[in-house]
C-alpha cells in the first residue's frame, strides 16, 4: 500500500509539473511579443534652394512614401492661394515618376488671427474646401497637409469642427487629410498654441498627425539642442497615449542653429561643413542629443553651432520605435547630411 500511495504521489507530482509547462508555454502563446510596423518616412520642401531640393530627391525619393511642398497658404483676405516655386512643374513630374504621393502644405504664415478669421466664416470656407478638392483632382494630388501654426486658444473647437468637415470632404473624393501640429507633452511647458490643437479629437478625422518636436532651441534662445531627448521622450509618450499608431508621424529636424553675440539664424547641415573646413574647427558630439557641436571663431567673434546629421536623427528615431512609433516626417530636403538616405 505504501509503495502504491508513494507512485500515486509521484505521478502526481509528474502531471502537476507538465501542467505547469502547458500553461507556461500557452501564456507565451496568448501574449507574443508585439511586431513593429516597418519603418515609413516623408519629408517637406520649401520654395527656396530649389537646387538642394532636388539635389536631395535625386536620393531620398526611393525612401519616401509622401512629400509635402509648401506650395499654398491661407492669406490674410481668408482665401487659399498659390506660393510661387519656380521649379514645381519639375519636382511634381520627378515625384510622380518615382511614384511618391504629393500631399501640399496649406500654410497660415504663422498667423494665428488668420486662421481666427478663417474660421468664423463658415462660408467662405467652404468655398475653399472645394477649391482645393478640385486642385487635388485636376493636379493629381493625393491630398493635403493642414499646417495652422501659431494659432489661438479660443479656436480649439472650431479648428476641430473645420478638421471634421475638410477631412469628410476630402474622403468622399478618396483623398486623405494630414494635419501638422505643435509638439504637445501635457505638461505646463507646452507653448499655448498647443490648446488650439485637440490631439485626441483632430485625430477621430484626419489620416495622419505629424507632430513637429523640433525648435526647443532657436534663434530667439541660447544655444542648445534642437530636439532635446528629455523634451522629446515626454512628447513621444504622450502623443503615443492620445493617437494611434497607425496616424501618429513623428517630425524630426534635418537642420541646425548658429548662434554669436550680433546674429542668429538657421544652418544647413551640409553648411556647417564648409564652415569646418574653412575654420579648421572639429565637430564634437553631444553625447545626449547625439547632435553635432562646432565651436570657432570668425573674425574674431566667437561662434557655437548645434546641427543634426545623420547619426542624431537615427538615434531619435530608434527612441521613438521604443514607444512604438514607426512613421516620421523631416524638415526639411535640401541641405542635409545625404547620407542619412543610405541608411535608413
Amino acid at each position: 500500500m505504501t509503495r502504491l500511495l508513494a507512485a500515486l504521489g509521484i505521478l502526481i507530482v509528474l502531471g502537476y509539473l507538465a501542467a505547469i509547462k502547458t500553461l507556461d508555454f500557452n501564456s507565451q502563446n496568448i501574449q507574443p511579443q508585439k511586431k513593429l510596423s516597418p519603418l515609413s518616412y516623408s519629408a517637406w520642401i520649401p520654395t527656396w534652394d530649389q537646387d538642394k531640393v532636388l539635389e536631395s530627391l535625386a536620393t531620398s525619393s526611393a525612401k519616401l512614401s509622401y512629400v509635402s511642398p509648401v506650395w499654398y497658404k491661407l492669406n490674410p483676405r481668408q482665401k487659399i492661394e498659390e506660393i510661387k516655386d519656380s521649379r514645381k512643374d519639375q519636382i511634381k513630374a520627378l515625384l510622380t515618376q518615382k511614384g511618391v504621393k504629393i500631399i501640399p502644405v496649406i500654410f497660415n504664415e504663422f498667423d494665428g488671427q488668420r486662421i481666427s478669421d478663417f474660421l468664423k466664416d463658415k462660408q467662405n470656407y467652404q468655398i475653399q474646401i472645394q477649391n482645393l478638392i478640385n486642385l487635388a483632382l485636376e493636379a493629381g494630388y493625393q491630398g493635403y497637409d493642414l499646417d495652422f501654426e501659431e494659432m489661438n486658444p479660443d479656436d480649439r473647437k472650431s479648428f476641430t469642427e473645420f478638421i471634421s468637415d475638410f477631412a469628410a470632404k476630402l474622403h468622399e473624393k478618396g483623398l486623405m487629410l494630414f494635419v501638422s501640429v505643435h509638439a504637445q507633452s501635457g505638461t505646463l511647458s507646452d507653448r499655448s498654441a498647443t490648446k488650439a490643437q485637440d490631439l485626441k479629437q483632430i485625430a477621430k478625422y484626419a489620416d495622419f498627425i505629424r507632430v513637429m518636436i523640433y525648435d526647443y532651441h532657436n534663434i530667439k534662445t541660447d544655444p542648445g539642442p534642437i530636439t532635446p531627448v528629455k523634451e522629446y521622450k515626454q512628447v513621444l509618450e504622450y502623443t503615443a497615449k492620445i493617437i494611434p499608431a497607425e496616424k501618429l508621424v513623428v517630425g524630426l529636424p534635418f537642420y541646425g542653429y548658429q548662434w554669436n553675440k550680433f546674429k542668429n539664424s538657421p544652418v544647413e547641415y551640409q553648411t556647417v561643413q564648409d564652415i569646418a573646413k574653412k575654420t579648421e574647427a572639429g565637430f564634437k558630439r553631444d553625447e545626449v542629443s547625439y547632435e553635432q557641436v562646432i565651436n570657432f571663431f570668425e573674425n574674431g567673434i566667437e561662434n557655437v553651432i548645434w546641427v543634426e546629421d545623420s547619426e542624431s536623427v537615427l538615434y531619435k528615431i530608434k527612441i521613438a520605435r521604443e514607444y512604438g512609433i514607426y512613421q516620421f516626417v523631416f524638415w526639411r530636403l535640401g541641405g542635409e547630411d545625404l547620407s542619412l538616405w543610405e541608411k535608413i
